[in-house]
C-alpha cells in the first residue's frame, strides 16, 4: 500500500471515531494510568506530575501531532535522567524549568529541520526495536500477572530499583504468586487470543479485547471479593489513584532561569526525548494497518509544545511512547481522537476519581501487555529477518538484543554502529576482482561504487599481479570512484608501462595527476 501522511481528525467522520477510537482511548487509558503513576514515581517526582503529563501528552500533543497513532505521556527512557535531575537540581520547580525549557529548545530543533534525522534509522534497527519492547513486555509484565508488583509497569530497562533484572525477576516472581492475580491473567489473556479466533467474538468489532480483558478482571475482582475473598486482589495490585489534594499542579522556578545546571538539564531532555520521539512514531507508524507517515518535524514541534506546557503546569518530561501506542494500534485505534480522549480520560479521573477503577486488577492490564508484546515479536519475525540475509539480519538481532540488556537509547544506538559497520565492509569488501584468461591477460574488474576508504585494498590488489604482460582495469560498471582510488589507478598504469607492461584502461575516468615533490 502506498504512504500517505497523517490526516487531520477532521478528516474523519463522527461514526468511525465512535465505533474504533472510542473504545480504544479507554484500552489506552487504562494502561497509561498505572504507568503514568508508576514512572512519576521511579523518577523521584510527585505521581501528579505524572498525570499531569499524560494529560498534556494527550490533548496537547494529540491536537497538533500529525501522527494518526502515536500516543504521548512519561517516558520510562527518560526516568533515570530526571531522577538525576533532581539531585543535581535540588528542587521540583527547577526540574518544571528545564521540561519547559527542553520544550523551548524542541521547537528549535524542529525549526532548524531536524526531523530529518528518523531518515537515518535503518529498516533492521526499527524492527529490532519494536521486536524488543515486545520481548520485554512479555518478560517485564508477567510478574505483574502472577501478582508481584515489585517493578513498577511500563519500566523497560534491564536493571531495576529493586536490585533485579528483567530475567531474575521472573523466577522470584514465581515465589510469590497471587492465585487471584494469576487466575485474572490467565482468563483475560484468553479473552484475547479468543477475540481474534472465535468468529462470535471477532464479529463483534465494537468491543477490543482488551476492553473485554479489563472488564473481566474487574467483573472476577468483584466475584473473588463476594464468594472467594482469599482470592480477592489487594489493593496494592489494582489500579489505584493517589489522594491529590490540591498538589495537583506545580509551578516551575523562574528565578533559576539562568542557572547553568537548568540549561544544561533541559538540553539533555530536549536531546534525548527528540531523539525517543522520532524512534517511537517511527515504530509505530509501521504498526498502522494504513501505513500512513508521521511529519517527524511537525511531530517536534508537537513534542516541543507539549513539554513546554507541561513544565508550566507541573508536569515531568514526555515523549511519544510506543508501549502507548502500541495499545491503541492492537486495540483499533484509527486516528489521533483517541490519544485525545485517552488525555481526556486521564482529567476526568483526576477531577472525579472513581471507584470503578479500583476494581481492575494490575494483572488484566499485564495481560493486555502480555499480549501487545507476543504480537510485536512472534517468532516469524525473526524467521523472516534471518531469511533477508546477514545484512538485514546482523543488526536486527544486535539491536534486538541490545535493548533487552541496556535500554532504548544504548540498544538503538549499539544497532546503528553495527550497521554503519556492516555498511562500510559492504563498501570495502571486494572494490575489484582478478582474474587471468587462456591468453595470459589479467582483468581487473572494479566495483561498482570504491570509496577512499578501499584506496589501501586497491592498491595492494594491483600491486600482488606478477607476471604479467597485459593488464586490463575495466571499469565498464564502475558508477562511482573517489579521487584517491582513480589516482591510485592511473598512478598503478603508468609505473606498470614504465616496465614494459601494457596496461589497457577501459571506463576509467581521466584525471590530472598531482607531481610527486
Amino acid at each position: 500500500m502506498t504512504a500517505r501522511p497523517s490526516g487531520a481528525l477532521a478528516s474523519l467522520d463522527l461514526r468511525s471515531i465512535v465505533r474504533h477510537d472510542l473504545a480504544a482511548s479507554v484500552v489506552v487509558f487504562l494502561v497509561a494510568l498505572p504507568l503514568c503513576l508508576g514512572i512519576a514515581h521511579a523518577s523521584g517526582a510527585p505521581l501528579a506530575a505524572g498525570l499531569v503529563t499524560g494529560i498534556v501528552g494527550g490533548v496537547v500533543v494529540g491536537l497538533l501531532s500529525g501522527s494518526s497513532l502515536s500516543v504521548s505521556g512519561p517516558a520510562a527512557g527518560l526516568t533515570v535522567v530526571v531522577l538525576s535531575a533532581l539531585d543535581d537540581l535540588g528542587s521540583f520547580g527547577a526540574l518544571l524549568l528545564a521540561t519547559s525549557l527542553a520544550g523551548l529548545l524542541q521547537l528549535g530543533l524542529a525549526a532548524l529541520r531536524a526531523g530529518r534525522l528518523a531518515q537515518l534509522f535503518p529498516s533492521p534497527v526499527i524492527r529490532g526495536l519494536l521486536a524488543a519492547i515486545g520481548a520485554i513486555l512479555v518478560l517485564k509484565e508477567l510478574p505483574h500477572a502472577l501478582g508481584w508488583v515489585g517493578d513498577f509497569s511500563g519500566d523497560l530497562e534491564f536493571t531495576q530499583a529493586d536490585g533485579r533484572n528483567t530475567f531474575s525477576e521472573i523466577p522470584f516472581a514465581l515465589g510469590h504468586v497471587h492465585p487471584g492475580a494469576a487466575i485474572t491473567a490467565l482468563v483475560a489473556l484468553s479473552l484475547l487470543i479468543a477475540k481474534e479466533r472465535v468468529t462470535w467474538l471477532k464479529d463483534r468489532r465494537w468491543l477490543p479485547g482488551p476492553l473485554l480483558a479489563v472488564g473481566s478482571g474487574a467483573a472476577i475482582h468483584l466475584a473473588f471479593s463476594a464468594w472467594l475473598p482469599s482470592l480477592a486482589v489487594p489493593a496494592g495490585m489494582r489500579i489505584e489513584l493517589p489522594q491529590l489534594g490540591g498538589e495537583l499542579f506545580h509551578a516551575p522556578d523562574l528565578s533559576r532561569w539562568n542557572d547553568p545546571t537548568v540549561l544544561r538539564v533541559g538540553f539533555t531532555i530536549a536531546v534525548i526525548a527528540s531523539i525517543e520521539t522520532l524512534l517511537c512514531v517511527e515504530a509505530v507508524d509501521r504498526l498502522d494497518p494504513e501505513q500512513r507517515r508521521t511529519p517527524p518535524n511537525r511531530e517536534l514541534v508537537a513534542q516541543g509544545l507539549g513539554n513546554l506546557v507541561a513544565g508550566l503546569l507541573g508536569g515531568i518530561p514526555m515523549t511519544a511512547v510506543i508501549v502507548r501506542g502500541s495499545a491503541n494500534v492492537q486495540s483499533g485505534g484509527r486516528s489521533k481522537a483517541s490519544s485525545i480522549m485517552h488525555g481526556l480520560w486521564l482529567l476526568l479521573a483526576v477531577a472525579i476519581g472513581t471507584t470503578v477503577l479500583s476494581h481492575v486488577p494490575l494483572s488484566a492490564l499485564a495481560a493486555i501487555l502480555i499480549h501487545i508484546g507476543f504480537k510485536l515479536t512472534p517468532p516469524s519475525l525473526f524467521r523472516h529477518m534471518r531469511a533477508l540475509g546477514w545484512e538485514q539480519w546482523a543488526p536486527f538481532g544486535i539491536t534486538f538484543v541490545g535493548i533487552l540488556v541496556t535500554d532504548l537509547l544504548i540498544g538503538v544506538t549499539i544497532g546503528l554502529v553495527a550497521s554503519v559497520a556492516l555498511s562500510l565492509r559492504r563498501t570495502l569488501a571486494e572494490p575489484l576482482a582478478i582474474a587471468r584468461d587462456d591468453v595470459g591477460v589479467f582483468r581487473v574488474r572494479l566495483a561498482r561504487r570504491i570509496s577512499f576508504l578501499s584506496r589501501a585494498t586497491v592498491r595492494n590488489g594491483l600491486e600482488s599481479i606478477e607476471g604479467a604482460d597485459v593488464i586490463v582495469l575495466d571499469g565498464t560498471e564502475l558508477e562511482y570512484a573517489d579521487r584517491d582510488v582513480v589516482e591510485t589507478l592511473h598512478d598503478f598504469a603508468r609505473r606498470a608501462r614504465e616496465r614494459g607492461v601494457d596496461v589497457q584502461l577501459q571506463s576509467i575516468p581521466q584525471i590530472t595527476l598531482v607531481p610527486a615533490h
